[in-house]
């Protein structure tokens, strides 16, 4: 029967998934957008991950249910439920970030230059870094031999400011990576 309830409710995320694609993990979580927080269901698949706006998982019991809480709360009824699709390929990098002075967000980087801030509930964000550093085959090569070390950031930097006075980038794109490098984001 459970096996039963767990097809019945990965049904309901079908219409958001790639047709190839098969969900691995689900998670609640919010998407962050300038001030506005966007909860939400961040989605391991097989190929992509997802954020699908106002979808929450809740446990009753020893099921679990998903739902769409924006036919439920009525202050939500008027939004446009969004959804956000990540390729393995397409992520660049993700760093774990600070989220209202807590260790609880990830912001996922793209080669096409975007970036996301998810924020995920306490004690989530070390299992879902791994999870999604452990699919990306790049990102997971860069964290496993280099990440948080102080080598790699003086390497980086010195890389970034070598492309900067060769003018291979802007004082904008420069001061964004230092930034970035520095641990602050879009979104904070």
């Amino acid at each position: 029967e459970d096996l039963q309830n767990d097809n019945l409710e990965s049904k309901k995320l079908e219409k958001w998934l790639d047709r190839e694609d098969f969900v691995q993990h689900q998670e609640n979580s919010a998407r962050v957008e300038g001030l506005t927080t966007i909860p939400g269901l961040f989605v391991v698949g097989i190929k992509f991950c997802y954020f699908i706006d106002y979808y929450r998982l809740s446990r009753v019991g020893t099921e679990v249910e998903i739902q769409d809480i924006s036919t439920s709360e009525p202050s939500l009824q008027t939004q446009q439920a969004k959804y956000l699709k990540w390729s393995y390929d397409s992520i660049s990098d993700v760093h774990k970030r600070r989220f209202l002075l807590r260790n609880l967000a990830i912001e996922i980087f793209t080669t096409n230059g975007q970036s996301d801030l998810l924020v995920f509930e306490p004690g989530r964000q070390d299992y879902i870094f791994k999870r999604l550093t452990g699919v990306t085959k790049s990102v997971a090569q860069t964290h496993e031999s280099i990440v948080n070390t102080r080598q790699y950031f003086e390497n980086k930097a010195d890389q970034l400011s070598r492309e900067w006075r060769n003018r291979k980038m802007s004082n904008f794109e420069y001061i964004m990576q230092l930034n970035t490098l520095s641990g602050r984001s879009y979104n904070d």
